[in-house]
């Protein structure tokens, strides 16, 4: 925690939005120590494998927000969980990344402030996401929203 600290510190007159896991993800104290010492926004959970993870988090008080990622938390059924469970708590959440699939849960969620978007997975779906002036337009379409491009897979398939 206390290399944290220092770091913490030091981006604090930086403005940014949040610090992300800080410290290792398993050390709940040190993570509420950092961020009980700082003036920045905590955010953690895109590593955790389920809600009771999460509620770890919440109850150790070491996040301000929670960052649960569809793929580890387990579905959209878990992450639904999630952000309920971290509503229930006045705590905000941020989607981790697999932003297609995600964004029915963001959309549902009135405690979701953001999503974090990484076009890596782009490719592998017929369906365009539409983003204009920063927002990301949810799509109206059964399911998710999103299909897989099946001759995408197979063009990105690796031989061994």
């Amino acid at each position: 925690p206390k290399q944290a600290i220092r770091l913490g510190r030091m981006l604090e007159e930086l403005d940014i939005g949040w610090l992300e896991e800080p410290v290792s993800v398993h050390d709940l104290v040190g993570q509420a120590e950092v961020r009980n010492a700082l003036d920045l926004t905590i955010a953690s959970g895109e590593t955790e494998w389920t809600r009771f993870g999460i509620r770890n988090t919440i109850e150790a008080r070491a996040a301000d927000v929670l960052m649960p990622d569809l793929q580890r938390i387990g579905g959209l059924t878990e992450m639904r969980r999630v952000a309920a469970l971290a509503e229930a708590y006045s705590l905000p959440i941020s989607t981790h990344i697999f932003t297609e699939h995600s964004l029915c849960i963001a959309g549902s969620a009135a405690n979701c402030i953001s999503v974090e978007h990484m076009p890596w997975y782009a490719p592998l779906f017929r369906e365009e996401m539409k983003i204009v002036d920063g927002d990301i337009i949810i799509p109206v379409r059964p399911g998710t929203g999103f299909t897989f491009d099946e001759a995408a897979v197979t063009r990105f398939a690796i031989d061994h």
